[in-house]
Order: C-alpha cells, then structure tokens, then sequence
C-alpha cells in the first residue's frame, strides 16, 4: 500500500482558484528492491519528500528523475535528448529516505531492503 501526503497545487482556472494534489505516484516490489515512482505537478515549486517503509530496514536508496526546466521541452528525432532522465541526490536518514523531487517532474526511487 502507498500514501502520499502533499499539500495541494493551486492555480487558476477560467479567472477562478482551482486545486488539485501536490503529490501522487505508485511502489511496486520485486525481491529486496521497492520502486517508487512519484509525479511532482507544481511547475514553481520542488517537494521535499520523506519516505517510510513500514517493516523494512532501508539499505540504500538512489533516485532518477525526468524533467526539463520547460514544462514545454520534449524530445524529437531532430533533438532526442531534450528532456533525458538524471540522477539525483538521496539521503537514508532515521530509517526514512529523504528526496527533493523537482517542480513539474516524474522520480522513479529504488529503495534496497533488508
């Protein structure tokens, strides 16, 4: 089971404040390795991100993120690494994973289990 606790995204809709979650994804499992995978949709604002595992020592975590500084960047066949997947920083910390999880992105967290 996943929970994800984000505050809302705000913004305007036909002049009219509108909102919607700050924060969603999905973790799979497979042997001792825990996959989570995260969508950030606030193009302003990064999301600090702590995750728990409930029965689980957390070995080690790293972190692969996709995203471009224009929520407009794509790949075509003319510039096909426009928008490629990076590395980023995690730190495993009091049993918890901690990720800083870019504005308008997708993260994919391996998370190793012991």
């Amino acid at each position: 089971r996943t929970e994800f606790s984000a505050p809302d995204v705000t913004y305007q809709r036909d002049d009219k404040p509108a909102s919607f979650w700050g924060l969603n994804g999905s973790a799979s499992r497979k042997g001792n390795v825990v996959t989570l995978t995260a969508v950030n949709p606030d193009l302003a604002k990064p999301s600090e991100a702590q995750i728990a595992l409930r029965g689980a020592q957390i070995l080690r975590a790293q972190a692969t993120v996709l995203f471009a500084t224009d929520m407009h960047a794509h790949n075509t066949f003319d510039q096909p690494s426009t928008v490629k997947p990076a590395s980023r920083d995690v730190s495993v910390s009091n049993g918890s994973v901690i990720v800083s999880i870019p504005a308008g992105s997708v993260a994919k967290i391996e998370i190793s289990i012991g």
